[in-house]
């Protein structure tokens, strides 16, 4: 009886430690998580669970490993199924669109795309970024029809993805104020510059249409440039994350696309695509105040300098061109610059081409450019004109590669295809290894691996998303 009365407590102690082991591999409530739970083998197992909510940590997007490091019975050794727990490798995508004032959510993983919650601007979004740690987002978008822009900041919950917005959205005003910076009217007017769309003809500008947002290395300001106003402004940021008031401005010039702030963290570059100048400004980051340093023509007549990337070295300084000469020139173009940051001197070098795909011409639409995080390449998109074929037949655009040589000057590495029409933005993932691009005018984000020792990029997989995509981000999963 004694024997029997031991056999049966045996039983209902392991029958308890086996449900509270299940209970625990299920508080995740992710279908592909639930498994870690049985990366123990025997034993108590009573950890097996909590392995796999390590590795479900990616949230609400079925991005965990089916294993993890769940160990053997009670003593947290290395299970069998550890190595599983590289599906928690993916990454969190966000594509904001423009009509739809829509920014989509994504988890992707092993070359796929799974969709998650969404959520809204409220108005026209042209782009965003985010800040170093990517618990926070910034999203510059116009409100119907003007006068006035504004600034959304978004919360990220650095494991799930989900987005919610910091407050009300940020007024980005058409009137610069009448502090800092050389000063002006606003810009009320003009040409809208080389292949600007606003002001074009004459008519008057209604909108700032703030572009893409760039905060300081102590996150304590962000830069907004305006394409239709012509002016850049700085803004403080609130303890909350979210923007505060306009503390420093320019009326720098006509159709002003992106800023970059100096490695020594004392200048700011901003480019005026229309005026086909960039301009050096010294930036005082206690202040955020702003004060013209230095004009600087471009090279070649319009050229339109649109977006910049500054190597981590900060002396070499590059420009992606959006006009590059006219419809009728052979090439695209990039800048290429030294600086000294010791007095905010920036020198043009050297322009070297970007081919175009054969049988190609028109206009070139230079969008984006990024260096990769070795510093070794430097990528580029051209957006070129999709219906330069006439009517029904799409031109889809290109990406293009160059090594990095030891002078800062490029070798040309490879031309493909974005495989979609307009690629206005691309980015690539913190270790370099995927870029994602979207193709504005053909709804589609396309996923590219990259071969970090030649640069070369590789198709994995594409995905359609709303319409007229205008930035395509990766976050990582923490």
């Amino acid at each position: 009886m004694r024997k029997t009365g031991f056999a049966l407590a045996l039983v209902m102690l392991s029958g308890a430690l086996l449900s509270a082991a299940c209970e625990d591999s299920d508080t995740n409530n992710h279908p592909t998580a639930g498994s870690g739970g049985a990366g123990g083998k025997g034993g108590a197992g009573g950890k097996g669970g909590a392995a796999g909510e390590a590795a479900g940590a990616a949230g609400e997007s079925d991005a965990a490993g089916s294993g993890g490091t769940a160990g053997e019975g009670g003593e947290g050794g290395a299970g069998e199924a550890g190595s599983a727990g590289e599906a928690g490798a993916g990454l969190h995508l966000y594509v904001g669109c423009q009509g739809a004032y829509l920014l989509e959510h994504y988890l992707v993983s092993n070359g796929t795309f799974s969709r998650q919650r969404q959520a809204y601007a409220q108005g026209q979004i042209s782009n965003a970024t985010f800040n170093a740690a990517q618990d926070l987002l910034y999203v510059a978008h116009s409100m119907g029809n003007g006068p006035t822009s504004a600034v959304t900041t978004f919360t990220r919950h650095v494991h799930s993805g989900a987005l919610n917005p910091v407050g009300l959205p940020v007024e980005v005003p058409q009137i610069t104020p009448s502090f800092g910076g050389t000063g002006g009217t606003g810009g009320t007017g003009g040409t809208g510059g080389a292949g600007g769309n606003a002001g074009t003809g004459g008519v008057p500008i209604t909108n700032p249409l703030p572009q893409t947002l760039t905060l300081d290395e102590t996150e304590g300001h962000i830069a907004v440039p305006n394409y239709g106003t012509g002016n850049v402004y700085v803004y403080d940021i609130l303890p909350n994350g979210a923007l505060g008031s306009i503390v420093s401005a320019d009326d720098g010039g006509k159709n002003a696309h992106h800023a970059v702030f100096s490695n020594n963290h004392q200048f700011m570059f901003v480019p005026y695509l229309g005026s086909n100048l960039i301009k050096v400004y010294a930036y005082a980051a206690s202040s955020g105040k702003i004060t013209l340093d230095s004009t600087v023509a471009m090279p070649n007549a319009d050229t339109g300098p649109r977006h910049l990337a500054l190597h981590s070295n900060g002396t070499w300084l590059y420009s992606i061109n959006e006009t590059a000469g006219g419809p009728t020139s052979a090439a695209g173009s990039i800048d290429f610059f030294t600086f000294d940051q010791t007095n905010g001197d920036l020198t043009p070098k050297k322009t070297i081409a970007v081919p175009l795909p054969d049988g190609y011409t028109g206009a070139k639409n230079g969008a984006e450019i990024v260096i990769a995080p070795s510093g070794k390449f430097l990528y580029v998109s051209m957006r070129l004109d999709y219906m330069a074929q006439g009517s029904g037949v799409t031109v889809p655009g290109s990406l293009v590669v160059f090594a990095i040589e030891d002078n800062g000057e490029l070798t040309f590495v490879e031309q493909l295809s974005s495989r979609g029409a307009t690629p206005r933005q691309f980015s690539l993932s913190r270790d370099g290894k995927q870029l994602i691009v979207g193709n504005q005018n053909s709804a589609t984000v396309e996923l590219f691996s990259v071969d970090t020792d030649s640069g070369k990029l590789t198709f994995v997989a594409e995905q359609g998303v709303c319409s007229s995509p205008r930035f395509a981000l990766f976050a990582e999963i923490q």
